[in-house]
């Protein structure tokens, strides 16, 4: 699964991802219809990592139905997901508001498996640094492009539990 993100809309009620999705089948046997559940939230020191990176697919809304692949088959998706800017955790900075973004998603097949991913997404840091620059939000309605992403890998870790994934 390739995940990049296109651009997020603020507007005076919501922060927007706009997003698209690669699923490639690179197995060896075919894969099952796969349901994307997907949201957008916030990183916070104040919240518990495993809350942050661990949801239950459950949770989540249910954005795409991807049918079976075959061996070596591609499925291209494009979606959206937001946040109400009232539940985003800010940031302070000075007298700046800003925002990490977290795009989470699980993958389900109908027989109950899972698989989870968590990315932060961001605007490259101008400083050089590599990083993803946190968005700010007190500067008003706008789209921003040139976004970027990485996965948080140790959302992979937390077990998913099978039962809860459809529920």
């Amino acid at each position: 699964m390739a995940f990049a993100p296109q651009a997020i809309r603020l507007s005076l009620v919501y922060a927007t991802l706009q997003y698209e999705l690669e699923v490639v089948n690179s197995g060896a046997e075919r894969l099952p219809e796969l349901q994307v559940h997907a949201d957008l939230s916030s990183a916070h020191a104040s919240i518990d990592t495993r809350e942050q990176l661990a949801p239950s697919p459950g949770q989540l809304e249910v954005k795409h139905t991807v049918p079976a692949l075959p061996v070596g088959e591609t499925m291209h998706l494009k979606g959206e997901i937001r946040i109400p800017l009232q539940q985003i955790r800010r940031l302070m900075k000075g007298n700046a508001q800003f925002f990490v973004p977290l795009a989470r998603f699980c993958f389900c097949s109908p027989e109950g498996e899972a698989v989870r991913r968590v990315f932060t997404v961001g605007q490259h840091n101008p400083n050089g640094s590599g990083a993803l620059a946190s968005v700010r939000l007190d500067a008003g309605p706008r789209n921003l492009r040139e976004l970027d992403a990485r996965e948080i890998e140790a959302a992979r870790g937390f077990a998913l539990d099978p039962v809860r994934a459809h529920g």
